[in-house]
């Protein structure tokens, strides 16, 4: 996914290179995103484990972009605040939020984009009131819900580039 953005940035807005370049983080290490997996319990897909091999996610902004992809270590520390905030208060464990949803990138208004990791044997029928369904959505802060994005991270890849080139066209 990264390289593809690269390679649209360079071919098309040769201006956007240093920024786009300059936002991302050094490569995470496999070892991080091993340590990520242990930590939530499940194995990140493919894709994602490639973009991070790439860059662990973003230092700040694009000029082009609203999302920002969280660092390892920030999805960890998103992903345990999640966790004790469910822990804390039933309701929204009950309407939303579910131990495999892992947060991967935030916006410029606070709210994040997430997966759903929910293994196959663990009903993901039995989800919160307010899920959307989608395997990756976005957390509204402001109101508390889901909304989806996309069927998985890969797409949402797909639909952050077309954003990007749409806004920088």
């Amino acid at each position: 996914m990264l390289g593809e953005i690269q390679k649209w940035i360079a071919e098309n807005r040769a201006e956007y290179v240093t920024d786009f370049d300059d936002s991302l983080n050094p490569p995470a290490t496999a070892e991080a995103l091993d340590s990520l997996e242990a930590a939530i319990g499940v194995s990140m897909p493919d894709e994602f484990r490639a973009t991070y091999l790439m860059a662990n996610g973003m230092k700040r902004h694009t000029k082009f972009s609203v999302w920002r992809l969280m660092s390892v270590e920030e999805i960890q520390k998103y992903h345990r605040l999640m966790i004790g905030q469910a822990v804390f208060d039933e309701l929204v464990i009950e309407y939303c939020w579910r131990p495999f949803w892992v947060p991967f990138a935030v916006d410029l208004t606070g709210d994040w984009a997430g997966i759903n990791l929910t293994p196959e044997s663990a009903q993901r029928d039995e989800q919160p009131q307010c899920f959307c369904m989608d395997d990756v959505f976005v957390y509204r802060q402001a109101e508390n819900c889901l909304l989806g994005l996309a069927n998985s991270f890969e797409q949402w890849g797909e639909t952050w580039i077309e954003e990007m080139v749409e806004y920088a066209s």
